[in-house]
């Protein structure tokens, strides 16, 4: 009797120095730019968002060449702003996947790129537009002077596997409903 009291209060010491040792996990309430998608995410991921974001502006701004793969929180997709480097004429290189269905491949000059950095270091400063690009970055992106656009078709019903996944991803559906 006297080893099971033993054994019940070193599991109970267990149990409690365990409690007071877990982590708390903390979310944070995002609403996207146009006001249609609130969701919450883990402060760790989304502060981890934000510092790969600010990570590869920091990079894009130097033109310093710069691969990376982002996981939106968000929208729960990858995401990539890659630093090629500079071409024959001195521009900066820079390739931009930034929800998984538009690239961008553009050349774009020191000035604009410095207004682009600024425009995104902003909207991370304040937690504003960080699920897609910015008024800014569309400008430029969709300019045809600077960068070159490839719309990646998604083609509904491929797959019963995507079916199912967009089936059971609110996030998704928002996401779909949204470029429709």
């Amino acid at each position: 009797m006297k080893k099971v009291k033993k054994i019940l209060i070193l599991l109970s010491l267990i149990i409690f120095n365990t409690c007071l040792t877990a982590q708390t996990v903390n979310f944070i309430k995002y609403e996207t730019a146009d006001n249609n998608y609130e969701t919450k995410i883990s402060e760790k991921v989304f502060n981890n968002y934000k510092y790969q974001i600010a990570l590869s502006m920091k990079k894009m701004l130097n033109c310093q060449e710069y691969k990376n793969n982002i996981f939106n929180p968000i929208y729960g997709v990858n995401m990539h702003y890659n630093t090629l480097g500079k071409n024959k004429k001195g521009k900066c290189v820079i390739d931009i996947n930034n929800n998984s269905l538009i690239n961008y491949r553009c050349a774009i000059e020191e000035n604009l790129l410095k207004r682009i950095v600024d425009s995104k270091i902003k909207n991370i400063k304040n937690n504003y537009n960080l699920e897609d690009t910015n008024d800014y970055e569309n400008k430029i992106y969709n300019n045809k002077k600077y960068c070159k656009k490839k719309i990646i078709k998604v083609i509904p019903n491929k797959t019963k596997e995507a079916e199912k996944e967009i089936k059971n991803n609110p996030k998704l559906q928002k996401l779909i409903q949204f470029f429709n």
